[in-house]
């Protein structure tokens, strides 16, 4: 997913800022994307330390409960 990619490549501030304005299936889709691109690099993925930057914590807590249970 390109904006997976793109995403991914800002810096995490940035990318918060960007993602905090989105709807929260979208968000997920791109965070999930995230996981498995790193999965399949080998790497260690930033979506957890992306959700701890969220400014909204009751919006992170949900994405992360959403991302567990879908």
């Amino acid at each position: 997913m390109v904006l997976a990619n793109k995403i991914s490549n800002m810096p995490p501030e940035e990318s918060v800022k960007i993602m905090a304005n989105w709807d929260e299936p979208l968000i997920i889709d791109v965070l999930r994307q995230m996981d498995a691109d790193s999965e399949a690099a080998g790497k260690m993925s930033i979506t957890a330390y992306l959700l701890t930057l969220f400014p909204n914590k009751e919006q992170a807590s949900r994405i992360m409960y959403l991302m567990t249970q879908l």
